[in-house]
């Protein structure tokens, strides 16, 4: 019987140190990293650590996660800033979070995408994109790719919407989560690896 892959539950600052290679400033991103788990957009494991403080642990879905974050905020999208204000604005609260949404959806759709897609891409070589396309006012739709989104017409069939104009995004952002994950996966078997060689 195989050994089963018992999964590895870091704290955010092992999270952090997963995704230092991708971040602009890396001495700044633990307390960044720290900041988006406060915020909820980085999710702990149920478990917590014991002892004095009582950290939460984080698993390897939570260094994906950072990876996507470290990425927009490093291109000038902070991730927590419309988290942040609707906490200080409890009256707002529904309305500033609603300008998340698409955040919260494209994390989810990355991690699919790890779960479901990166792995076929990767052996077939082929590139795999996470695309938001933002259509004003407020309105977004997601896809994973191979390099080709659908087209307009078939978005608007999906959307029930009889004019295409109605779904055509103003912009995209599109991740290449190909290179990003297998970026990732590297700094983490390289993490891995170093744990090891001290405990030996």
């Amino acid at each position: 019987m195989p050994k089963r892959h018992k999964p590895t539950l870091m704290t955010i600052g092992e999270v952090a140190a997963r995704v230092r290679h991708l971040a602009a400033d890396p001495f700044a991103l633990t307390e960044r990293c720290r900041h988006w788990g406060k915020l909820g957009l980085i999710i702990p494991a149920d478990r917590q650590a014991e002892g004095t403080g009582r950290h939460k642990l984080y698993d390897e879905r939570a260094v994906y996660d950072a990876a996507l974050l470290t990425v927009l905020a490093d291109a000038g999208f902070e991730p927590g800033r419309h988290v942040a204000e609707a906490y200080f604005k409890p009256g707002r609260r529904l309305q500033i979070m609603e300008k998340m949404r698409w955040l919260l959806d494209a994390q989810h759709w990355a991690r699919q995408a790890r779960i479901f897609d990166w792995e076929q891409a990767r052996a077939r070589n082929k590139p795999l994109y996470l695309e938001v396309f933002l259509i004003p006012p407020g309105k977004y739709y997601i896809e994973v790719h191979n390099g080709t989104p659908k087209p307009i017409e078939e978005i608007a069939k999906r959307s029930k919407v009889d004019d295409p104009a109605k779904v055509r995004p103003t912009f995209s952002i599109r991740f290449d989560l190909g290179i990003l994950f297998e970026g990732v996966a590297k700094s983490v078997k390289a993490e891995e690896d170093g744990e090891e060689a001290a405990v030996a």
